[in-house]
């Protein structure tokens, strides 16, 4: 009431739709697959739209009970490094350690359904999952975490790209959400695809979501 702010002028966008307008709006392509995961937002860890001028269509969701980047996170606080700040430092150790076995302990913990296109978390939920991993994990080193946790969200990510690539049979990509700063994943499926057309939106993190929603408003 203040700066005369009208209610009626006031809208509320959910927050993937946000992460995929945010892509979507600024990249090169009229049609594309969208595909956001982060931590969670509004419920859901992970939202994949196929969107052109004029259709925007749900093909997955993913609650936030099942969120690869959680999972992530819980791994860099492992291997002493800040969840959610400071995952980065754990892509960047990665090449430092054999992660085969620490990747086969937590594929016992998170994997990719192929019927539904969704992460799947078999362990218990937010901080139980932590103490899970945690347990598993306490005979390894940070390098060999940090190299595990990596090469399984490569592969995950790859998964839910290629499956939801083969549901579209679309060749441009937008890639959005706090998972998509791992630059790692991110360039190992590129060299997957390398004949489709991939999009990473620079601020792939929350704070992009206020250009998803003037997107959206507009």
């Amino acid at each position: 009431k203040k700066i005369n702010i009208k209610p009626e002028k006031i809208f509320f966008y959910d927050h993937h739709e946000c992460h995929i307008f945010s892509a979507y709006s600024l990249s090169p392509y009229k049609k594309t697959l969208v595909v956001s995961n982060d931590g969670f937002g509004d419920g859901l860890c992970s939202k994949s739209n196929y969107i052109t001028i004029k259709k925007n269509i749900n093909l997955s969701k993913n609650t936030f009970y099942n969120s690869l980047g959680l999972i992530y996170g819980y791994c860099s606080d492992i291997c002493g490094f800040k969840k959610v700040h400071h995952n980065g430092k754990t892509t960047g150790i990665a090449m430092l350690g054999d992660g085969k076995r620490v990747e086969k302990e937590l594929s016992k913990i998170i994997h990719f359904n192929e019927k539904n296109g969704n992460y799947v978390n078999n362990g218990s939920v937010f901080r139980g999952t932590y103490f899970e991993i945690k347990k598993k994990l306490k005979k390894f080193s940070k390098y060999q975490i940090a190299n595990g946790i990596q090469s399984l969200t490569n592969k995950l990510i790859f998964k839910q790209v290629d499956f939801l690539l083969k549901k579209t049979k679309i060749k441009n990509i937008c890639l959005v959400g706090g998972v998509h700063a791992n630059v790692a994943a991110n360039g190992y499926l590129r060299n997957k695809h390398k004949s489709k057309n991939i999009y990473v939106f620079p601020h792939m993190g929350d704070g992009g979501l206020a250009l998803g929603a003037c997107a959206l408003a507009y």
